[in-house]
């Protein structure tokens, strides 16, 4: 079996590559890791995660671990609720991927995702599962239902939202995910004087379904025909977000992280936490008002582990993760109140806020791989060679970044620089030829 755990946990095609018997594996996995663990689980509106859910708490139970069950939520919401509560958060959700995707995403009781020493202990116990023995019948473990358990969430966002909003009309699409309730009851009957919620169905197969964070065209023209000043979208289990405004612009990761600025978030050692994503132009701004960007791989995990290694509060991904000191993981619908706060604040909108923020232009290329090639692909001699040769056509007022991506078969080519010319330019030469390449060693 090959490497079961990706960038965010384990993810794939439900009943192809997650099954119900690998859940139930992972399920019994975490119950040998730590016996009498105390485990709290959730999932998103896809429609595998009642039976993914299932699988996986038989497999708890099985090795007599008791499971409060959460029900439907956000994957924010289950890191909140883990931390110093539950030993484990187990989440189902494969985030922004289609419906017939899913995933296993695992918190430790400080509410931050798994290191890669864990999983690689869980790895290895789910690949050599049958040496070990299930509880006797009179230690079986037992279910709780704890839905109320999410008051407490919600009641820590609502403390955030102190403001009433009685000038700003505003849009959220919650891509029919896990924060479709959780949006409801923090934003309903907050006086802006105009709010709606798109996409906000729990029907179990329209998740991220042409909406959400990945997928803005819907949000952005209900934004500019329904006349809302700001659109918020978040993803399938609401760790990411973006934003839209209402001339159709569209704000990523990386503008909200620059917005941030403006907040009461400490900016603690002068430091933002980015990855190899981040435009050059949020790093080249941080720089002259004093402050550094570290650049860590992609993955909020990395950027939270980063965090908490240095000390720093504030760390985000132009895909929209955004991390403070007060949240586990990136946090859609806490992000998204910290928005409206300082727009409240500042009295203006949002584009005038970013006038100072000059970004690089970019274009970002995804190109199908085989799953058992793409990371051997991304270290190999052909991959340097015509990354040298393009980066001599940007020089130093540009960058080419060529990674493997950790949740789904492809490779993903981002091209960054000052001239749009030199950027299209070096996009459609490299892509071509890693296209040619990859064809013949197929």
């Amino acid at each position: 079996m090959s490497k079961l755990f990706g960038t965010d946990g384990i993810r794939g095609v439900v009943n192809k590559i997650l099954t119900p018997e690998l859940s139930f594996k992972c399920g019994r996995a975490v119950g040998i890791l730590q016996p009498n663990s105390k485990v709290i689980m959730a999932k998103d509106t896809r429609i595998s995660g009642d039976m993914l859910m299932c699988a996986f708490v038989s497999g708890l139970v099985s090795q007599g671990i008791d499971v409060d069950i959460l029900g439907l939520s956000s994957t924010p919401a289950l890191a909140f609720l883990t931390k110093d509560r539950y030993d484990f958060g187990i989440m189902l959700t494969a985030s922004h991927n289609p419906y017939f995707y899913n995933g296993i995403k695992i918190f430790d009781k400080t509410g931050n995702k798994l290191n890669k020493l864990q999983e690689e202990k869980i790895e290895n116990l789910i690949l050599n599962i049958e040496k070990y023995e299930y509880a006797t019948c009179d230690n079986l473990g037992g279910i709780t239902y704890k839905e109320e358990l999410l008051d407490l969430y919600i009641e820590f966002l609502k403390n955030k939202l102190t403001n009433t909003f009685y000038d700003l009309k505003v849009c959220i699409d919650t891509a029919n995910g896990g924060a479709v309730e959780i949006a409801k009851r923090i934003f309903n009957n907050k006086n802006f004087k105009k709010l709606s919620f798109i996409n906000n169905k729990i029907n179990g197969k329209e998740i991220n379904n042409n909406c959400g964070a990945t997928n803005l065209e819907m949000l952005k023209n209900y934004v500019k025909d329904k006349g809302f000043d700001i659109g918020f979208a978040f993803d399938g289990d609401a760790d990411r977000i973006m934003i839209v405004d209402k001339y159709g612009n569209i704000f990523d990761g990386d503008d909200i992280v620059f917005l941030l600025l403006n907040s009461n978030i400490e900016i603690r050692n002068n430091t933002v936490v980015g990855t190899v994503m981040t435009n050059f132009g949020l790093e080249n701004f941080l720089i002259s008002k004093g402050l550094k960007l570290i650049r860590v791989a992609v993955g909020d995990k990395n950027i939270k582990e980063c965090m908490i290694k240095n000390g720093f509060t504030l760390g985000g991904e132009s895909s929209g993760h955004i991390i403070t000191n007060e949240t586990c993981t990136g946090d859609s619908v806490y992000v998204a109140i910290q928005i409206l706060n300082i727009l409240n604040d500042k009295k203006c909108e949002i584009s005038h806020l970013l006038k100072e923020f000059k970004k690089y232009p970019s274009k970002i290329v995804n190109l199908n791989i085989d799953e058992g090639i793409k990371g051997i692909f991304v270290e190999s001699s052909f991959l340097k060679n015509i990354i040298d040769k393009y980066q001599k056509v940007l020089n130093k007022d540009g960058r080419i970044l060529v990674r493997a991506s950790g949740t789904e078969p492809l490779i993903r080519v981002l091209v960054e620089g000052k001239s749009l010319k030199d950027i299209e330019f070096v996009t459609n030469g490299l892509s071509a030829e890693i296209q040619k390449y990859l064809e013949k060693i197929v």
